[in-house]
């Protein structure tokens, strides 16, 4: 599993893959977080590897980051909810954002950040890989693997 974690860094992007896999939210070179909450940002961000803001896992790579993360649809998508968080918006009890909110999330992945997978065999494999990643990189955005305050706002 070492080479698949220090691969991470340097893997090929694909965004039209039906495989399962793990996946990374990486912040562009030029990639900023402006209209973040600079203290929530200095509470979660003081030690960013490589960029990667978030690592998730799903059965199906282009479905999840297409359709959940991309979607403006924040009660599919915890990263959504998460970055939402970090820009002060107010969630509501369905877990939805206003759209005009969910619009500047999608603005603001688009124009700042990428996504690089790893393609796995099964989603058992793929589960077991993000687990080791988060613990070795401490994704900022990663809430649902630890107890802190975003992760209480969102049950």
């Amino acid at each position: 599993m070492e080479n698949e974690i220090d691969a991470l860094i340097n893997f090929k992007i694909y965004y039209k893959t039906q495989s399962p896999g793990v996946y990374a939210l990486k912040l562009n070179s030029d990639g900023c977080l402006n209209g973040f909450n600079k203290d929530k940002l200095q509470d979660y961000c003081d030690n960013l590897t490589d960029n990667i803001l978030y690592i998730g896992t799903t059965g199906c790579l282009t479905g999840r980051i297409n359709n959940n993360h991309l979607g403006n649809n924040a009660a599919v998508s915890t990263l959504r909810r998460t970055i939402g968080w970090f820009m002060d918006m107010k969630i509501d009890n369905k877990k939805h954002f206003k759209k005009d909110e969910e619009k500047i999330i999608t603005d603001w992945l688009l124009k700042n950040t990428y996504f690089e997978i790893i393609e796995t065999t099964t989603k058992q494999e793929a589960d077991e890989l993000e687990e080791l990643l988060i613990q070795k990189i401490k994704p900022p955005f990663n809430i649902d693997k630890r107890e802190n305050a975003i992760k209480r706002s969102f049950k």
